[in-house]
């Protein structure tokens, strides 16, 4: 067997075995699935920082297992093994992000989006005018930033 032919052999045993349903994977929408993948993909384990005030409020470092679920979850086996189950966690992500972008695309339409006319102001002479958007310039924002003038970059005319 190739390896890409044991990813897609794990992928359907953690759907058949596991249980791990499409739906039960959108479920996992702030990137658990990819983070464990990571996971398993490191060659040893993964912590992430998490920087908090201290007793003083100075800040201090937490170091967390990166692991997103409960350590009962958490089984490596062999080096390439832990890659295999790796990848089939990167196609469920991939699977799940595909799925969610349908179905955004659907009730996009489903609602049927329509663009507003420009808005109008009236001024009391009686004309109208349509706002145009507003630019402004790096030299206008270094200005009011109190950046001195020979610092901000020169206007370009266009």
């Amino acid at each position: 067997m190739s390896a890409i032919d044991d990813v897609a052999a794990e992928r359907e045993r953690q759907k058949a075995v596991e249980g791990w349903t499409p739906e039960h994977d959108d479920k996992h929408n702030a990137g658990q699935l990819g983070l464990a993948a990571a996971c398993y993909a490191a060659p040893e384990r993964m912590f992430k920082t998490r920087v908090v005030a201290g007793r003083g409020y100075e800040p201090a470092t937490l170091y967390v297992d990166a692991w997103p679920w409960e350590d009962v979850w958490w089984k490596p086996r062999t080096r390439r093994w832990d890659l295999v189950r790796a990848a089939a966690l990167i196609v469920a992500e991939i699977e799940r992000l595909d799925r969610a972008a349908t179905k955004s695309e659907a009730a996009q339409k489903e609602r049927k989006i329509t663009s507003s006319p420009p808005l109008c102001i009236y001024r009391p002479d009686g004309h109208s005018s349509t706002p145009r958007p507003h630019v402004v310039s790096s030299h206008h924002l270094g200005r009011q930033a109190g950046i001195p003038a020979s610092s901000r970059p020169a206007l370009s005319s266009r």
